[in-house]
């Protein structure tokens, strides 16, 4: 087993630390910060979706950038929640007023025939989605 000196182990602190105790100054570039992630398609996860459930049925989903959404069905009935993005292509929500433990997840790809589909993590089901348009709108 190799030791290091007391000296070495300084020098190291004092090398890496920042002086005065301040934050270290940010890279020449700016502050780092992470990739967006992307929805299945490419594009921002946010948008005006149609998305078609396994039974047939047809929702009108809009998803805002400031992580919330409406989906309306064609019969009219609205759910209001909130969204996220938790890894790449997996796209959560949950309606508003649900507990934290509603969350449904959705893994979204899209297929190599070009559909993108969304599948329930918790269940299997799976719907197709067609992006409407790329903003959202209010």
């Amino acid at each position: 087993m190799r030791f290091l000196s007391p000296l070495v182990v300084s020098m190291s602190v004092i090398a890496c630390s920042a002086p005065n105790g301040d934050e270290p100054p940010d890279h020449e570039y700016g502050p780092f910060s992470p990739a967006p992630r992307l929805a299945a398609d490419g594009g921002p996860p946010h948008g005006l979706f149609e998305v078609t459930a396994p039974d047939g049925q047809v929702y009108r989903e809009n998803v805002r950038e400031d992580g919330t959404f409406s989906s309306t069905s064609f019969d009219g009935e609205v759910v209001h929640g909130t969204w996220e993005m938790r890894g790449e292509g997996v796209f959560c929500s949950k309606p508003s007023g649900a507990p934290d433990h509603v969350w449904r997840c959705k893994d979204e790809v899209v297929t190599q025939d070009g559909v993108w589909t969304s599948t329930e993590m918790d269940g299997g089901e799976v719907s197709t989605v067609l992006r409407l348009e790329s903003g959202s709108a209010p």
